[in-house]
């Protein structure tokens, strides 16, 4: 086994899309043109964060790259992350190797606070949220093997939308309702429901099509971005109303399955999504590591 850096970030789209698409939920293959993109220091969230001092760490086995880390560090100077990491499973001396690399490349920088899988990892990547899924539990434990503590936590929720007769679409007394449906990278377009009050929003559900994530995704699948209801208008049933609205109007337009990411700690909006029939396909951890040893 050799570890080397990569300058090229294009080949190593295929070792991503062997390892961790189509076995992570909601992780579609990546195109070449997307994983450069999103590992570059151009992109608008890493230029967002400050990142700078990029790495990529691969292993390569008999000629062949079998795992990779990328590494970047903050423009502050404070924390060092390890944005991703994978290898197959089993391969733990590769695994491992590629951690220690990491950290040493991170350490001999100057940072003593190395963050994993925070913030945001790539696009394509469970849309956009970082943490580690349990369906690569190898990976998850050679993190938890060499020091590593888990932090944030999400839970990853879908349903299907075969299933939406009896939803009432009649507008909740004293409310106003706004369906847009906005054009976007999917086949379908986005939608936005929104319920007000006197000329005020007072709630609303964002959808964003899977598309609008990576090419490669299911035209038919969509996501729940953004669901608010603000909290005087609380406790009324308006989270419920919305979420059936969207449901109705989604179906309509071609859609077949939504998804929705909330916090593993925020148990109000679980309870919602569970009324409204999710249930979780996946949970996920970042992880940090404060010591110098």
């Amino acid at each position: 086994m050799k570890i080397l850096t990569i300058e090229d970030s294009e080949v190593l789209a295929e070792v991503y899309n062997r390892q961790v698409a189509g076995i992570t939920p909601l992780c579609p293959v990546a195109t070449s043109e997307e994983f450069v993109h999103d590992c570059s220091l151009e992109s608008d969230f890493a230029i967002n964060q400050g990142f700078h001092d990029p790495c990529i760490i691969a292993a390569e086995l008999a000629g062949k790259i079998e795992g990779f880390a990328h590494v970047v560090g903050k423009a502050d100077k404070q924390v060092g992350l390890i944005r991703f990491l994978t290898y197959r499973p089993g391969d733990w001396t590769i695994g491992k190797a590629l951690l220690l690399e990491s950290l040493s490349y991170l350490r001999g920088l100057g940072y003593d606070r190395i963050q994993g899988f925070f913030p945001k990892a790539y696009r394509f990547y469970h849309f956009g949220i970082p943490s580690l899924s349990y369906h690569t539990a190898h990976v998850y434990a050679l993190f938890g093997a060499n020091g590593f503590q888990p932090a944030k936590g999400w839970r990853f929720m879908l349903r299907p939308l075969r299933s939406i007769r009896g939803f009432s679409e009649d507008t909740p007394s004293g409310y106003k309702v706004l369906v847009e449906r906005i054009p976007g990278a999917g086949n379908y377009p986005n939608l936005r429901v929104s319920l007000s009050q006197n000329d005020q929003e007072v709630g609303w559900i964002h959808c964003r099509s899977a598309q609008e994530f990576a090419s490669s995704a299911p035209h038919d699948h969509i996501q729940f971005s953004s669901v608010r209801v603000v909290e005087d208008h609380r406790n009324r049933g308006l989270g419920v109303w919305l979420g059936q609205r969207a449901f109705i109007e989604l179906a309509e337009t071609g859609y077949s399955e939504v998804s929705v990411v909330t916090g593993d700690d925020n148990y109000r909006a679980q309870l919602l999504y569970s009324r409204l029939g999710f249930s979780t396909i996946d949970t996920t951890n970042s992880f940090y590591n404060y010591n110098r040893e």
